[in-house]
């Protein structure tokens, strides 16, 4: 299957040929990162990059973000203190009716939720479930 790009338009298609079973099928994949933001965190997050953390949220908001993935995949040791900046997050995209999602939820993180309260948990769970619905 071949996929062309066009930067331009941010639009994928691909061509009839690669289906010669249906050569009137073609598939069209849109990309559009003007609608969603991404964000990844690597690292041990102590009070320092926790504080740098915020200010990287606090920007983006500044800047009209309401769509977040936060991409947690490298974080290599956190604390419950994560949770308190994640809960100030969502509820600032929530008010915007937008979202929070977390991905690449690792051991790190699994292990700071020992110590988070039951919000927290609850935040962390629904954040990095989000894509079971679209399974069926």
């Amino acid at each position: 299957m071949t996929i062309t790009l066009d930067p331009c338009s941010a639009r994928a298609t691909q061509p009839a040929a690669d289906h010669p079973d249906d050569p009137a099928d073609t598939a069209e994949v849109t990309i559009s990162t003007a609608q969603v933001d991404l964000l990844s965190v690597a690292g041990w997050l102590t009070d320092k990059w926790l504080t740098q953390l915020r200010r990287e949220l606090q920007a983006l908001f500044d800047s009209g973000t309401q769509y977040l993935v936060l991409d947690l995949a490298r974080v290599s040791g956190c604390d419950h203190r994560l949770f308190d900046v994640l809960g100030w997050a969502h509820r600032i995209l929530t008010h915007r009716e937008g979202w929070l999602r977390l991905v690449g939820v690792g051991p790190a993180v699994h292990n700071a939720l020992d110590d988070a309260t039951p919000s927290e948990s609850l935040l962390v769970y629904q954040a990095s479930d989000w894509t079971s619905d679209l399974n069926g």
